[in-house]
């Protein structure tokens, strides 16, 4: 009886599974799916940015009850411009960060 099988033999203890192979049009059409996928996470992720940095920067800047003198509109409209600009350099730093992190990561 050999032990060679138990302890370590040098074949494969499992097949390595086969990549699927494509013919030229279905890998377009997989590629015009993926970008779409990247188009619609896109402007979902920016969505989400402005109604997040809308809702933070409004919250913060304009208190009720609204006041309707032109100064007073003046102080609101520079606190939300103000606010947005930090959240949205913010927001770019973050990102270029989590880029380069996934970009210094091995693929799984």
């Amino acid at each position: 009886m050999a032990f060679g099988g138990l302890f370590g033999s040098s074949a494969p203890s499992s097949p390595v599974p086969q990549q699927p192979k494509f013919d030229s049009e279905t890998v377009a059409t997989i590629l015009e799916i993926q970008t779409k996928v990247q188009e619609e996470f896109a402007i979902n992720t920016a969505k989400t940015l402005v109604d997040h940095a809308t809702e933070q920067c409004f919250t913060k800047c304009l208190k009720a009850p609204y006041a309707v003198s032109s100064s007073s509109l003046a102080q609101d409209n520079n606190c939300v411009e103000s606010c947005l600009a930090k959240y949205l350099r913010s927001w770019n730093e973050i990102s270029k960060a989590y880029v380069g992190r996934l970009q210094q990561q091995p693929p799984n």
